[in-house]
């Protein structure tokens, strides 16, 4: 019985000694197991590791391309800005001949558009969408300057915050159809003194744009106008 467990003891220290080639114990082959673990641990987190560092260095490369067109973009924007401004004073410069003409020049320079303004009552009489005759004097101050500029050409319409009483029939929808119907006869007018009429679209408002808050005379007729409005030629126009 001794002998066969001293044979099988034996036997299982040969097999050990056929697996573990170079006279390395059985510890040190688990040791060898831990250290061959660990490495491939190591090795993993390495090849992780040069994966992430490949990753930010292509979006580093994409951010600085993104940064450059960033910034040729911002250089275009400042270039354009300065011929606006340069424009802009032009135009207010040239703003004498309108004195005592009823109208006004305007800058939108959040649209990059400039223009005419009628206030009040210049053009219609209160309720009317049909052009007096001061209104349309006032109008041939700008006709020419209008027949001379490539831009194209809006006209807005708009109105203060009293609903239609009086022609409610004559303009069911409103202070907005009031405000339509206005914009429109000024541009049949235009192109009836020359203005090509493919220039020319109209828009209205109604009372949803004021210039001035409040409901007392002043603000009512400061927010009662037709604006004639170009665009800058520096500027570009967004097609729907």
């Amino acid at each position: 019985m001794v002998s066969t467990m001293w044979k099988s003891s034996w036997v299982a220290v040969a097999v050990v000694g056929v697996l573990l080639p170079g006279c390395v114990t059985a510890s040190e082959y688990y040791e060898l197991q831990d250290e061959l673990a660990k490495s491939q641990e190591e090795l993993a987190y390495l090849r992780d590791t040069l994966d992430r560092a490949e990753n930010m260095l292509m979006d580093v490369e994409l951010d600085q391309e993104d940064l450059a067109r960033l910034q040729a973009e911002l250089a275009a924007a400042q270039q354009q800005k300065q011929e606006l401004l340069a424009e802009y004073e032009r135009f207010r410069a040239e703003m004498g001949f309108l004195a005592d003409s009823g109208l006004e020049g305007i800058i939108d320079a959040k649209e990059g558009m400039y223009g005419y303004r009628a206030e009040g009552d210049v053009l219609f009489s209160s309720g009317s969408s049909v052009l007096t005759s001061a209104g349309k004097k006032a109008l041939d101050v700008v006709v020419d300057r209008l027949k001379n500029v490539d831009s194209p050409i809006r006209i807005d319409g708009h109105t203060d915050t009293d609903p239609v009483v009086k022609t409610k029939a004559e303009y069911p929808h409103g202070n907005i159809q009031l405000g339509a119907r206005r914009a429109i006869a000024v541009r049949e007018y235009l192109i009836e003194r020359g203005v090509d009429a493919s220039r020319i679209s109209i828009a209205s408002y109604g009372e949803y744009k004021p210039v001035q808050s409040g409901k007392d005379g002043t603000a009512k007729a400061k927010n009662r106008r037709v604006e004639i409005m170009l665009r800058m030629a520096n500027t570009t126009v967004t097609q729907g």
